[in-house]
């Protein structure tokens, strides 16, 4: 994560992470790091499964996870029934595979990091569609 987190640290305009899956200690430490970013002007949205599409013992504790995002300056895009995970910074820099982002914990997980506008541009299209 010390080259996600440096990636973040320098966008310049925008961030996207699709992060289906979120959960209150992976948020909280990231938060650290999205804050300087949102203080440096640039835009952050996450997309992720609204609450309610959690199991009914969660619901509140993921909708409080939404909710500190918002109060961060962090635009939350709820969006049904999403698997994709990946990150998208100043439409250059794509981080794909099968971490979400602000979940992940302990467990095997993979994700690449790509310096292409061209696959960033394509991973961008893939909200259009969901």
């Amino acid at each position: 994560m010390p080259v996600f987190t440096a990636d973040l640290l320098s966008a310049k305009r925008e961030v996207l992470i699709v992060s289906p899956y979120v959960t209150k200690s992976r948020t909280e430490k990231m938060l650290q790091t999205l804050d300087i970013v949102v203080s440096s002007g640039t835009r952050i949205t996450v997309v992720t499964r609204p609450a309610d599409e959690y199991k009914a013992s969660d619901q509140a504790r993921i909708a409080q996870v939404i909710k500190l995002l918002r109060e961060h300056n962090i635009t939350v895009a709820e969006r049904s029934k999403i698997h994709q995970k990946f990150s998208v910074i100043d439409g250059r820099t794509a981080w794909y595979g099968s971490i979400n982002l602000l979940s992940f914990g302990s467990s095997e997980e993979s994700i690449m990091r790509l310096e292409s506008k061209s696959i960033s541009g394509e991973l961008l299209k893939i909200l259009s569609n969901i």
